[in-house]
């Protein structure tokens, strides 16, 4: 599994980029370490409700995702079963839950979430 962060994300024009990386919100190609990456889809998350673009697999490229928070400017680039995962879709997506609530969100230092529910059930 790959779980990659970036911080400091900001959205201009056609692009998600920082210093490290720019990723093309039209075709999924980034540059990262000066070598082009592909990306299956892009979630974005601007506090309010996320948006995926998929674009697909592209050749030998792995299935790798992005996703980020645009509220807080901070993001990942994750293997697709990283991106299904509990973790993933509470921290950075903030995904409502039945068995989640948020107490305290400051992204991307910590975050503090109550579990409600019984797994085993009454006893």
């Amino acid at each position: 599994p790959l779980f990659l962060t970036f911080n400091s994300l900001q959205e201009q024009t056609d692009e998600v980029k920082n210093n490290q990386i720019r990723i093309s919100t039209k075709t999924g190609v980034a540059r990262y370490l000066n070598q082009p990456r592909y990306f299956q889809s892009l979630s974005t998350f601007n506090g309010a409700e996320t948006t995926t673009k998929t674009f697909g697999k592209r050749g030998n490229s792995g299935s790798f995702v992005f996703q980020w928070n645009k509220k807080v400017g901070f993001g990942a680039a994750m293997s697709e079963e990283m991106a299904n995962t509990t973790l993933v879709k509470l921290y950075l997506l903030q995904e409502k839950s039945p068995h989640f609530q948020p107490i305290l969100i400051n992204m991307p230092q910590y975050q503090l979430w109550k579990v409600s529910g019984n797994a085993y059930g009454k006893n």
